[in-house]
């Protein structure tokens, strides 16, 4: 729509003001048509009318989890020797579990402290727990803590 233009009239300039002192009408998109500059969301189509193809993009379909496959023991392919954060976690699990007062397969002697009391069964090969190590997503090896050498440093 072109602006409009200053009418002449006949000598009254009350016209004229009042044109220039309202704001000119400028032709604006509505809100509800939606503009060619802005990036428009596809919404899925009804999916009766849609080809296979375009259905799948828009159909659920849940994630498959496969299984976790472990390798046997003579095929392994890792250290037998237990690292420093394997020992840690091996321990501190241990110990929570000794604290909620589980069964202690070792002589515990004088020994109070759960975390003393799961060192004693780790150095003597009584430790009922496994340790996983993962190769890939899929394929993992599973150690006994027991068949595990302890690190020279850790203690």
């Amino acid at each position: 729509m072109p602006p409009k233009s200053k009418s002449k009239g006949k000598g009254k300039n009350d016209t004229a003001t009042q044109e220039e002192d309202q704001p000119q009408e400028v032709d604006q998109p509505q809100e509800d048509q939606p503009q060619e500059d802005q990036p428009q969301e596809e919404e899925p189509p009804a999916l009766e009318y849609v080809s296979e193809t375009h259905k799948e993009r828009y159909e659920y379909r849940p994630i498959v989890r496969s299984e976790i496959v472990y390798r046997r023991p003579e095929d392994r392919a890792t250290s037998e020797v237990m690292t420093k954060f394997e020992l840690c976690e091996v321990m501190s699990v241990r110990a929570k579990q000794l604290e909620k007062k589980n069964k202690v397969f070792t002589d515990v002697g004088d020994l109070t402290n759960p975390l003393d009391i799961a060192k004693k069964e780790i150095l003597d090969k009584k430790c009922p727990l496994s340790i996983v190590r993962m190769l890939t997503d899929k394929i993992g090896e599973k150690w006994q803590v027991n068949e595990m050498a302890i690190p020279h440093d850790a203690f």
